[in-house]
């Protein structure tokens, strides 16, 4: 269940959002609501990632109307418009409009400067795009970039691990030439 200090962390953010102009950050939102300097600084791991924000949030967008607001962001499109020839064909004009993979809303006449102007609805690939990282982050199915670590160097006969070092770090390869000519030096006293 969610807190009071929750709630009106809440009830500030809704607030923030409503007015123009630049926007506190969620730390100053926290520190508005009452929360402690410590809490404050790591908002998102500290209450927005709570069970009870969670709960506190499924509340206030139940999950149908969220799923709605979703298919409208899928759905979002912006107008643009393309100037033709007057001799240009409307049915040309709308097959041309529809083969980008837009939605023809009208063509019009300029008389003044004697041209064809197509309105037509382009897919919004950024809102789009935006919307399916959202829906992929809240499954839990958006996977974080992995970085992979190996360590292969304690399964590496001396041998390869000297030649490993050689073609990574030259000044490696210059030590192993001269510890080699030490060595010899060595045994030919003995």
């Amino acid at each position: 269940m969610a807190t009071k200090r929750q709630k009106k962390f809440v009830k500030i953010v809704k607030e923030n959002l409503r007015k123009p102009g630049k926007k506190p950050t969620l730390g100053q939102i926290a520190r508005e609501a009452g929360y402690s300097d410590s809490v404050s600084n790591h908002p998102k791991e500290n209450i927005t990632e709570t069970k009870g924000m969670k709960e506190l949030l499924t509340e206030l967008v139940p999950e149908k109307e969220a799923a709605k607001i979703h298919a409208g962001l899928m759905k979002m499109e912006t107008l643009d418009s393309f100037t033709f020839s007057l001799q240009d064909d409307d049915n040309n004009i709308k097959k041309i409009v529809v083969k980008l993979g837009c939605r023809l809303l009208s063509i019009g006449v300029i008389p003044i400067i004697g041209k064809k102007i197509a309105y037509f609805a382009v897919p919004n690939g950024k809102i789009r795009k935006e919307g399916l990282e959202l829906y992929y982050k809240v499954k839990g199915s958006l996977a974080p970039e992995r970085l992979r670590v190996t360590d292969d160097i304690d399964d590496l006969p001396e041998d390869d691990l000297d030649d490993k070092l050689r073609e990574t770090d030259p000044l490696a390869a210059r030590y192993k030439k001269y510890s080699k000519v030490k060595k010899t030096k060595k045994s030919e006293k003995i």
